[in-house]
């Protein structure tokens, strides 16, 4: 009925109306093609974003090292032991896991005993962050000396569960 309406009326050409329906499926088609793009750029930018998230957990994965890998690692430090090898165990320690030098005071306080780590927490704290400071603080209060040795050797009793 509508289509009988519009070819009977007086101003109704078919050549024109030609022309603009197949403009109007033109149109209609880039569109379309324009909301594919859309589509794709945006599933591509999504699929990127999730990649880099991922790709960024797996670097923090990696790079992450907890406190208490250091402290299954190594035992606390007993004032008895030679706080020299010490020191080099828990350096090489610290390397392997990758934990960065910045941090290594933090972690190393957490291994000394009380009585150690109140007397760090006394110097400046410039000095006290930083490892190597605390590291010849460390050495020269608490490296045994000769004397030190020849007190052990001498104190030292054979245990009754060793050979």
């Amino acid at each position: 009925m509508l289509k009988n309406l519009i070819t009977k009326s007086a101003g109704y050409d078919e050549e024109d109306t030609k022309l603009m329906y197949e403009g109007i499926v033109e149109e209609r088609k880039e569109r379309e093609l324009i909301e594919e793009r859309k589509r794709r750029d945006n599933l591509e930018k999504l699929r990127i974003e999730a990649q880099i998230g991922l790709n960024q957990e797996i670097l923090s994965r990696n790079n992450r090292t907890p406190s208490n890998e250091l402290n299954k690692l190594l035992p606390k430090f007993d004032m008895k032991e030679d706080i020299s090898l010490y020191l080099i165990l828990f350096e090489r320690q610290a390397c392997m896991i990758n934990v960065p030098k910045e941090f290594w005071v933090s972690h190393l306080l957490g291994l000394l005993p009380q009585e150690i780590t109140q007397l760090i927490a006394r110097e400046p704290e410039q000095e006290a962050r930083d490892y190597d400071h605390v590291r010849s603080w460390l050495l020269k209060r608490l490296k045994l000396t000769p004397e030190k040795f020849r007190q052990l050797f001498v104190a030292h009793q054979k245990s009754s569960d060793k050979t």
